[in-house]
């Protein structure tokens, strides 16, 4: 899915040993009108509609972009209270997001269903 992504959405950035690279899109590039639709063609069926509401809320903070790469610079409780503001961000992705993208080594991701057992 990340390449079907970057492809579809992202800027090209070069060719090279006959493959074609992307950028990641922008969050600009995910907002705009229509991208759930072919976000769903792409197979990422009910996450599209997350997707694009999620860069949509990103590209109207005055500090776009920024604002995620801020996060890093918070303390964990905030950069994930930050994070569950997002449309679709539930306690694990923010965990996740917290422990892979922002350095923040106490996240601990838990799929819920671990919680029933």
């Amino acid at each position: 899915m990340l390449h079907r992504l970057c492809e579809t959405f992202g800027r090209h950035l070069g060719h090279s040993g006959g493959q074609d690279y992307h950028s990641f899109p922008s969050p600009e590039a995910l907002a705009a009108d229509g991208v759930e639709q072919k976000l769903r063609e792409l197979g990422f069926g009910y996450r599209a509609k997350y997707v694009q509401q999620s860069a949509r809320l990103v590209s109207e903070k005055p500090s776009g972009v920024l604002w995620l790469h801020s996060l890093r610079g918070r303390p964990y409780r905030e950069a994930w209270a930050a994070l569950k503001e997002l449309p679709g961000v539930g306690d694990k992705v923010a965990d996740c997001v917290c422990l892979m993208a922002l350095d923040k080594m106490e996240a601990v991701p838990v799929d819920t269903h671990v919680l029933e057992l």
